[in-house]
């Protein structure tokens, strides 16, 4: 069954996809206070290993990773953005997962790679794949689960959404 922010049709006001989006949201806020808070982190580290000669090391090193982190904090939000535009002008459909991947690393962060099929407004079935990277703990979903899709007719991007997962965007792969 469609969310009720879903149900209704194409325009869509954005401030309704403030639920559905709050997780993707929240992720990108995190990712920026982490990118920050890390420069400091890494200077405290540095003084406790190696004494306060190699602070700049230390700021240094905590730079550069800090700016990777915001890389991928803009790299979400973009997404965040991407996922506006689809839910304020994108036809809303059921559709299901054909399969879903998440290898986790010890701690259980994963990748969930997913093959979602649906049937567009022409009735054709559109085939594409998603990818999340998430906890193995908040994936919510398994193969053969009924999801909500939205899409554009013309473009190869598509969103899913899932309580556990927020909003994921992916990529068209086939239409028959």
């Amino acid at each position: 069954m469609l969310p009720p922010e879903l149900q209704k049709p194409a325009p869509r006001d954005a401030s309704l996809a403030e639920n559905l989006l709050s997780r993707n949201r929240s992720t990108v806020r995190s990712l920026y206070i982490g990118s920050i808070a890390i420069i400091p982190l890494f200077a405290a580290i540095f003084v406790l290993k190696f004494g306060t000669d190699d602070i700049v090391a230390g700021i240094l090193i905590g730079a550069g990773i800090g700016a990777l982190v915001a890389l991928m904090a803009f790299a979400t939000q973009v997404n965040v953005k991407r996922s506006i535009r689809l839910f304020c002008e994108g036809n809303a459909t059921l559709g299901i997962i054909q399969s879903i991947k998440a290898p986790a690393d010890r701690r259980g962060n994963t990748y969930a790679y997913m093959t979602i099929e649906f049937k567009n407004d022409l009735g054709q079935t559109v085939s594409g794949q998603a990818l999340s990277m998430t906890n193995i703990k908040e994936i919510d979903l398994k193969a053969g689960d009924s999801v909500p899709v939205l899409y554009l007719k013309d473009s190869k991007v598509f969103g899913i959404y899932s309580p556990g997962l927020g909003m994921t965007s992916g990529h068209i792969k086939k239409i028959v």
